[in-house]
């Protein structure tokens, strides 16, 4: 032992308290490799936070390959700021206004990276970027980490038998920066916003000609993303003027929640470096401006297969089986409790669509009953999620989702008539049978 091996973190902290599953212990070895074989001088340790803010660490190399042992040092005071880094509880107070001894006065935490989430930055030169969880001092997680709450519930699932299947839609607007506004008068808290060009007209939703105008910062998206590993599907041009949506295919578990966080972050970065703004907020304050949003495509299937639960085999007249209707009837109940995830409601079903105007509006459900290559077999299930604010912590809105849906199908309560006002194209009422929690 050195004095250096205690510069990061507490020593051993991840073997101590048993931290890593077998999967991230292998994956360590091949990102030292991999730190090598890049010549890598930093690592940034990402976290996010209970907003969606992606705050961290960079790290030098070689104080990284301690941190893989040993955690890294962070400041818990960010549990208590704002989006604008405003304290909203007191936290030198005996319980830091949470209820929490232990975060009174602020204490240091332990950042644990995640190896498994390792990526080589192509955007900044000789970067790494590793995805972490949050834990106190005495090696207890911490409770506001929403990914490791996420990461609980999921266990749960699979313990059932099944896995999470989730695909991404995400709608957010590029804008061309003309003024970053950097004057010392113009650095407030928060700082004046910039000034900024549109990148093209909108109001010609899908065209190509409107895709072209756009296709450069798209391009460079691309080149700069797909290196990551992320899974992208389609670009599109969207209904605003330099608004564009990305799809990702689907993934298992919680690597959807993780891409978001990366996506959104990614794309800011590299907008900003080519002199573009990218916003996620769902209505940017300018003229002309519709609002954005994200859809959270899902499905469940066999735990470490891929036959898909929602699929109704037993040759009746239901769009989805028992278990797919009680999961998505109960990621459309307890809607009080999911309100801060501000969720809209529609209902999807063949070729029909239905905007429901009587059930409370912070919940999104969406069934498409159609052949889709979610998993690769015909008659293919699968429900979506349309979230207001694609700025929106990606472990929170997921989470809500498969929390609401796995305690339905763990409670089994039987199948109850509800009636739902649906406004069709025909204007005519639409009955749906559902489970109810």
């Amino acid at each position: 032992m050195t004095i250096q091996d205690g510069s990061v973190g507490q020593l051993d902290f991840v073997e101590r308290y048993g931290l890593w599953s077998d999967e991230q212990t292998a994956a360590c070895e091949r990102l030292r490799a991999e730190i090598k074989q890049h010549d890598l001088r930093t690592i940034r340790i990402a976290w996010g936070d209970q907003h969606g803010i992606v705050r961290g660490k960079n790290v030098m190399a070689h104080d990284f390959l301690l941190a893989l042992r040993n955690g890294v040092d962070f400041q818990t005071a960010t549990l208590f700021m704002d989006t604008t880094n405003n304290l909203v509880a007191p936290i030198f107070s005996s319980d830091a206004g949470l209820g929490m001894t232990s975060l009174a006065g602020g204490p240091d935490c332990i950042l644990v990276p995640d190896p498994t989430t390792f990526r080589v930055l192509p955007w900044a030169p000789r970067t790494g970027w590793v995805l972490s969880e949050m834990y106190l001092a005495n090696g207890e997680p911490m409770p506001f980490d929403t990914r490791q709450v996420m990461k609980r519930q999921l266990s749960a699932l699979h313990e059932r038998g099944l896995d999470y299947i989730s695909g991404l839609e995400v709608e957010f607007y590029i804008t061309k920066i003309e003024d970053r506004k950097l004057l010392p008068e113009q650095a407030g808290w928060p700082p004046d916003p910039p000034e900024v060009s549109v990148i093209a007209h909108g109001f010609q939703y899908l065209t190509e000609q409107r895709l072209d105008e756009v296709d450069p910062i798209l391009q460079l998206l691309h080149d700069n993303l797909a290196p990551l590993g992320l899974p992208l599907r389609t670009m599109e041009d969207e209904w605003g003027p330099g608004q564009c949506e990305i799809t990702f295919d689907p993934v298992r578990g919680i690597a959807g929640a993780d891409n978001m966080l990366l996506f959104r972050t990614a794309t800011k970065q590299i907008c900003r470096r080519a002199g573009y703004h990218a916003t996620f907020m769902t209505r940017p304050a300018l003229p002309n401006f519709f609002s954005s949003g994200w859809h959270l495509h899902q499905s469940i299937c066999d735990a470490g297969g891929d036959v898909n639960m929602f699929t109704n085999r037993e040759g009746d007249d239901h769009v989805l089986s028992e278990l797919g209707r009680q999961f998505i009837a109960g990621s459309a109940t307890r809607i009080r409790a999911v309100r801060i995830f501000s969720e809209w409601l529609f209902v999807f079903r063949t070729s029909h669509t239905f905007h429901a105007n009587c059930i409370n509006s912070d919940c999104a459900v969406s069934i498409l009953a159609i052949c889709n290559t979610l998993i690769h077999q015909p008659n293919i299930q699968r429900a979506a999620k349309h979230v207001t604010f694609p700025d929106h912590l990606e472990f929170l809105s997921t989470l809500g989702v498969v929390c609401r849906g796995h305690l339905a199908l763990v409670q089994r309560n039987n199948l109850i008539r509800l009636r739902f006002n649906l406004m069709a194209v025909d204007k005519c009422d639409v009955q749906f049978f559902m489970a109810f929690v």
